[in-house]
């Protein structure tokens, strides 16, 4: 059975977990009746028996200062037919986000951008929450660590809160990736990946990348 990491998001700051413990193994369930994909919870989830972990590892600390949540218990349960398998996420966030840098309109008439990013550029305050798993491929120490065997703090000569790539070539994570605002309203997340690279020239991501195929908001 493959491992899975889980990694939400509420505005830019991670929290994160590894569903890797011996009694956290997700089985899916064969589905007994048709799963419509509403945002809905149909009857045939009762069937499904589901686990429950907790996200509550913040990687860094804004340096002007974070409103968000600091952790949330996150269900997940998985459903399958003879064609696909699915998964069901509830979690409490009592800072849910779906403002992307939104636009305010002044007395004056004119429009103004909201925006209050940190010291790493990112904004924790006016930006869309977003939710992400990642299944391991080939790397190693991922069923030890999760995701997070994969994510470097602190790279020298970058600003960023912390950047994700693997050790090796041959070694290579599945993410699946839906943002709020500009994906999940279209019932859409992005299929990602992430490799061994460390070259910001080659790929601004460095090791963070998406698949290839038809894709944008």
């Amino acid at each position: 059975m493959k491992k899975l990491g889980i990694l939400t998001v509420a505005g830019m700051v991670a929290l994160s977990t590894s569903a890797i413990a011996a009694d956290q193994t997700l089985v899916s369930t064969k589905a007994g009746s048709a799963i419509v994909l509403d945002g809905m919870v149909d009857k045939a989830w009762e069937g499904a028996k589901g686990i429950t972990v907790k996200v509550d590892e913040l990687p860094y600390e804004p340096s002007n200062g974070y409103k968000g949540m600091d952790a949330t218990d996150v269900t997940v349960k998985s459903l399958y037919d003879d064609t696909h398998i699915y998964f069901l996420f509830t979690y409490k966030d009592p800072t849910k986000s779906l403002a992307r840098f939104p636009w305010v309109k002044q007395e004056d008439g004119s429009w103004k951008k909201l925006s209050d990013k940190d010291s790493t550029g990112h904004d924790n305050t006016y930006y869309e929450d977003k939710f992400a798993m990642f299944w391991n491929i080939s790397t190693k120490g991922f069923d030890e660590e999760g995701c997070m065997v994969a994510c470097h703090l602190d790279e020298p000569g970058d600003s960023s809160a912390g950047r994700k790539y693997t050790d090796s070539a041959d070694q290579t994570i599945d993410m699946w990736h839906a943002k709020y605002v500009r994906s999940l309203p279209m019932g859409m997340w992005d299929d990602q990946y992430v490799d061994n690279n460390t070259d910001p020239k080659q790929n601004a991501g460095w090791g963070r990348k998406g698949d290839t195929g038809k894709g944008g908001y």
